[in-house]
């Protein structure tokens, strides 16, 4: 989780990121329902719960790094790859309408 952890540090300072046990008194975990009835995702509610020190990744007040490091390698290669993949097949279509009589006639 990522947690405040100066409350005098300005935005993205002050925030360290923590690996909390969740099987311990005051974490509740509530299922958001979707229509269909499922849950994918959930609610998570920490009433005095605890978290050890060494548990802290990447330093105190250096969460908002560790974050940012893991969306990186969450989206993978297609957070760089996918755009250029994009611009070359619609770059495509994009000549198309110019190339023929259709730009012209409505």
């Amino acid at each position: 989780m990522l947690c405040r952890t100066d409350t005098n540090a300005a935005k993205h300072r002050g925030i360290s990121f923590l690996l909390c046990p969740m099987d311990q008194p005051g974490v509740e975990v509530r299922p958001i329902r979707m229509l269909s009835g499922e849950s994918e995702f959930n609610e998570v509610f920490f009433t005095d719960a605890r978290c050890p020190a060494e548990n802290v990744v990447g330093g105190v007040n250096n969460g908002w790094a560790v974050a940012l490091t893991l969306l990186g390698y969450e989206r993978g290669e297609s957070a760089t790859v996918l755009p250029l993949r994009f611009r070359r097949s619609t770059s495509g279509w994009c000549a198309w309408p110019g190339s023929t009589d259709a730009a012209t006639t409505p």
